[in-house]
Formats: structure tokens, C-alpha cells, sequence
């Protein structure tokens, strides 16, 4: 039974079409220990030990975090300064932080304030930068307000970065016995 090119056509057509979604729709998964988001290595360690890290394109945010592994979207995280970057990166380790539920997105801000500040790479004026990426979001049942969230990281800067006070004794009277 002789086919004709049609049958040929229609052929070559629905493999390139197969070949296109697995390209587009199938990216391997694949895990490493740390990544690089600008001229940083950043790894998260989590009380089980350390924590994986998966690259994915197709997820529609910048990062999140799944039990013991923080998923980075690189498309979305490029789109922002690196200071962005590694602050995406430590919120989302600070979720991985409580063990069981995640903790909260201010409690995670928290983290990230906490590690940019002890690694040196956060500055009060980045600070500006991070809210700009959540560009005046609203609340939601799961995340604050971008205000409420930019209020904390204010908050956690003035605790966390503040000078340290010298600590003044306090005068002690001296009782002399007299000769």
C-alpha cells in the first residue's frame, strides 16, 4: 500500500511537534548542593543537614522551597539586581528553617535580613531594591502586603544591623572603714 507525501507531511509535522514540547515542557530535573546567583555561591544548610537546590524554568515566581530543597527560577531571579537574587535565595532558605510548617513569609524575611547582614552583603540601602521587587503587592491569604513586608525589613535592619551600645557600668559606692 503506497502512501502519499501528505502522509509523509503529516508525519514529519507531528514529530517536530512532539520534539518541541518535550524540549519546551521537559526540562530534566536536577539537583547540586549550592548555586550561583551573580559572583556568589550560596548553599542553604537546614537542620536535617543541607539543603538541595533545583533549577526551574517553568516555575512562574523567582523561588520557593519544598521540604528539604529550594526550587530558583534563574529566567525570573536575573531580571533583578544580584542583592535581590540572594535575598530570594536566604528567604527561601529561611522557610526550610521550620522544620514542619515552612514559617511564615515574615518569618523567612526575617532569615534573609538576618543572613545578608551577617554575610555582608546586605546594605540599608538595598533594602529599597527588595520592596521594589514586590511591586506593591497586595495581601493574600498566604503572603503580607508588599508594605507590611518592607515595614518588617525596616524593623529587622534597625534590630539586627544597629551599632552595637556599649554597655556603661554602673557606679558602685565604695564603703571605706575608717582607721
Amino acid at each position: 500500500m503506497a502512501r502519499g507525501p501528505g502522509y509523509f507531511t503529516a508525519a514529519i509535522v507531528i514529530v517536530l511537534v512532539v520534539a518541541f514540547i518535550i524540549l519546551v515542557f521537559h526540562s530534566p530535573v536536577h539537583y547540586e548542593d549550592s548555586i550561583k546567583l551573580g559572583a556568589k555561591v550560596l548553599s542553604c544548610s537546614i537542620p536535617s543537614g543541607q539543603a538541595k537546590v533545583r533549577l526551574d524554568y517553568h516555575m512562574q515566581n523567582e523561588g520557593a522551597s519544598d521540604g528539604d530543597t529550594l526550587i530558583m527560577n534563574p529566567k525570573f531571579l536575573n531580571q533583578w539586581p544580584p542583592v535581590v537574587r540572594w535575598f530570594v535565595f536566604e528567604h527561601e532558605c529561611g522557610h526550610l528553617q521550620y522544620e514542619n510548617n515552612g514559617g511564615t513569609e515574615l518569618q523567612a524575611d526575617d532569615y534573609a535580613v538576618r543572613a545578608g547582614i551577617k554575610q555582608g552583603w546586605l546594605k540599608v540601602e538595598d533594602l529599597q531594591s527588595i520592596c521594589d521587587a514586590w511591586e506593591d503587592e497586595p495581601e493574600t491569604s498566604d503572603h503580607p502586603s508588599a508594605q507590611r513586608r518592607c515595614d518588617n525589613l525596616s524593623d529587622r535592619w534597625d534590630e539586627y544591623a544597629a551599632p552595637e551600645k556599649p554597655i556603661t557600668p554602673k557606679p558602685v559606692l565604695i564603703h571605706r572603714q575608717a582607721n
